[in-house]
């Protein structure tokens, strides 16, 4: 029983971690693209409302060009 309640944890605590490095991810991708000074008048009007539901154009293909490019500048 002890082994079984020990593996759980390790699963639920990688689970939790991995979980976590995605919502981390997530919200730099969010900064990045929403901060931008060259931000097009479209993707500025999703941002400024920008719900769960709304997100999916973050990760549109121009949109991770321009955050890969941000990240190599840095």
């Amino acid at each position: 029983m002890q082994d079984a309640c020990r593996y759980f944890l390790i699963e639920s605590g990688f689970a939790l971690f991995v979980a976590f490095l995605i919502n981390v991810a997530m919200i730099s991708v969010t900064g990045t693209v929403c901060k931008a000074d060259d931000i097009s008048g479209e993707n500025a009007d999703r941002c400024s409302d920008i719900t769960l539901n709304s997100a999916s154009f973050l990760l549109q293909v121009p949109n991770l060009i321009h955050f890969a490019t941000i990240m190599v500048k840095a």
